[in-house]
């Protein structure tokens, strides 16, 4: 018992240590990354702002193994108490928001931008369409759902594994398939 909690402490120490060396790295690599000193991170996470872009991560966030942030130009946001699981990619050039205490599961993907697809030119050459993303407080995205630009969620959704978010969710309900639908919306029996 003692031995377990000694070994519960060292972990929870190793991590604290570890977040803070990737907080002072992100500040200083990245001018556009801001970390609230509570935000923790696994040893793979990645972070990149470039051209312009930011990171605000909030209090309390935990980003996990293999996600990758990158703000090109765009903002992303995530408000306290967000977790971002393993192998995610959020991927911005417009706008990206994560309302507070949101649970996004491993694998997911969300990225404001999609190529430009138009006549014969170079597909490289031809640019993004963007439009941004505002997930509302309190959702859950299930394992490896994908949202496309222009979406928004409503809080308190959730939304089902291997779902495609293509059109706004904008009542608080249970979504899945591809494109995601409503499936049903929860009973008010004293809940907020």
């Amino acid at each position: 018992m003692i031995l377990r909690k000694g070994f519960a402490l060292l972990r929870r120490m190793r991590l604290a240590l570890r977040s803070a060396a990737m907080r002072a790295y992100f500040r200083t690599a990245y001018p556009g990354i801001s970390c609230a000193a509570s935000a923790r991170f696994g040893p793979r996470a990645r972070l990149r702002a470039f051209a312009g872009g930011s990171i605000e991560i909030g209090a309390g966030c935990f980003i996990h193994d293999d996600v990758l942030m990158i703000a090109d130009g765009g903002a992303l946001r995530l408000e306290a108490g967000t977790h971002v699981g393993r192998g995610s990619v959020i991927a911005c050039k417009e706008g990206i928001t994560i309302g507070a205490g949101s649970q996004v599961a491993e694998q997911v993907t969300i990225r404001d931008h999609d190529h430009n697809w138009q006549g014969d030119a170079p597909l490289a050459e031809q640019g993004f369409a963007t439009a941004p993303i505002a997930i509302g407080h309190d959702v859950w995205l299930a394992a490896k759902v994908t949202v496309t630009k222009g979406v928004t969620i409503a809080a308190r959704s959730v939304v089902g594994a291997n779902s495609v978010v293509t059109r706004s969710l904008e009542t608080r309900g249970a979504y899945a398939g591809a494109p995601a639908r409503l499936l049903g919306a929860p009973t008010d029996q004293g809940n907020p």
